[in-house]
């Protein structure tokens, strides 16, 4: 049953993310290489806005509604009040983010910011989108969750190659928003805890959403803050670069090769978050949770060696076969698909400190852990161009490996 749920979340994660991310190595048919390099930095802009729109509201939602003693009525309130929040930062969030990009602050190429601007309407849907998924998961709905990704995710790919063919550029922005939408539609016709009845006819004040935010601001607030920083600590070597004169086709070459790594990065995500639950139901008993956390670490680091070694052999076999132009986009992809093997020794812990309920530590390894990858990152991205951000990224894992384990070793000291 564990292993079934697991490749189901996986499937819906790649449905969610993966054609995602699929879809961009298939702009490389129709756009030009340097087009590709400045999505990609945009969509990197992205995911950090993503994080601070969601307010860490989706770790203490999924930490809260975990607790098996909660009835639906209380879920389904407690992901209104969640809902309602993050609508309202989101707004806030969108007007700040463009106002950067008129500014033209975010890179030096216009191109980047005009496609920050773009796509910053979209935040607030996937916020939202984000919530629903975590509501999915608490209440072991995997199944239905798998289907409901499935079907928007393949109606969207389905009209992603005609809308970049006719409208380029354009063409791509329009199949992500028309992505998100589908996506909520189809997650509330399967039906979410915001159908309970409790929710439907319960009337909620101003107070009611500044206590939930209050009682549960120790798990959002470092969980915001932690995922903040580790975006900026993975995405450093991108932002910097954005600011100097580099070969703008090299950089799309890179961008291929990042987009290959996310697709190993949604395993490392799905097991973070299939599992704060099945942690969170050990927590009472330290004994047993060191137990079980152990195990599920080993064989996480196990099989994501596995997948290392696997995507490795096809990426050379592949580009070396059949897209010998793209030479560089596998030697960009070997040193960087390194980081992610390094960071399979630390990325379990962040959740079993969320299941613990010390999202703190989290927080101060990727606060001890920025300084040190900036610093790093400047200096080897200043020297090496687009291949200082790649060896960026290996720097940025060791780094963090360090600091997590740290603070990890500190909390489970404190357990004895």
């Amino acid at each position: 049953m564990l292993r079934s749920n697991i490749v189901k979340f996986l499937l819906s994660n790649y449905l969610v993310k993966g054609v995602a991310y699929l879809s961009q190595l298939l702009l490389i048919y129709f756009l030009a290489i340097e087009d590709v390099g400045r999505i990609r930095m945009s969509l990197s802009y992205y995911e950090l806005f993503n994080i601070i729109c969601g307010l860490g509201l989706t770790t203490s939602l999924l930490k809260i509604n975990s607790n098996k003693a909660l009835s639906d009525g209380e879920k389904g309130k407690n992901l209104f009040l969640s809902i309602g929040i993050t609508t309202l930062f989101s707004l806030f969030a969108i007007i700040i983010v463009n106002l950067v990009a008129v500014l033209g602050l975010f890179s030096d190429i216009k191109e980047v910011n005009h496609l920050v601007q773009l796509l910053s309407l979209s935040l607030l849907i996937n916020a939202v989108v984000n919530l629903l998924i975590i509501d999915f998961q608490v209440t072991n709905r995997y199944v239905e969750l798998s289907k409901s990704q499935a079907i928007s995710k393949l109606l969207v790919f389905a009209l992603f190659v005609p809308l970049v063919y006719l409208w380029g550029v354009n063409g791509y922005i329009f199949s992500i928003y028309f992505g998100f939408i589908l996506t909520l539609i189809i997650l509330f016709l399967y039906g979410v805890s915001l159908s309970h009845s409790e929710v439907r006819d319960g009337k909620f004040s101003i107070k009611d959403y500044t206590s939930f935010f209050a009682e549960n601001f120790h798990i959002s607030f470092y969980a915001l803050l932690s995922n903040t920083f580790g975006v900026l600590n993975k995405y450093i070597g991108f932002y910097i670069i954005g600011y100097m004169g580099v070969d703008q086709k090299e950089f799309g070459m890179y961008s291929i090769a990042l987009t290959f790594l996310v697709l190993l990065e949604i395993i490392t995500y799905t097991l973070q978050q299939y599992f704060v639950p099945k942690f969170s139901a050990q927590s009472d008993n330290n004994d047993k949770w060191k137990v079980f956390f152990r195990k599920i670490e080993k064989k996480s680091q196990i099989f994501q060696l596995l997948v290392f070694i696997v995507t490795n052999i096809l990426c050379y076999v592949v580009i070396s076969q059949f897209y010998i132009e793209y030479e560089s986009v596998a030697y960009y992809f070997y040193v960087i698909s390194l980081s992610w093997l390094i960071s399979t020794l630390y990325t379990m812990k962040g959740p079993g400190l969320i299941s613990l309920g010390r999202t703190k530590y989290n927080f101060y390894s990727s606060v001890v852990a920025l300084p040190f990858v900036v610093l790093v990152s400047f200096l080897l991205v200043t020297h090496y161009g687009v291949w200082g951000v790649a060896m960026s990224k290996v720097a940025q894992a060791v780094i963090s490996m360090i600091t997590a384990t740290y603070f990890f070793k500190l909390t489970m000291n404190s357990m004895k």
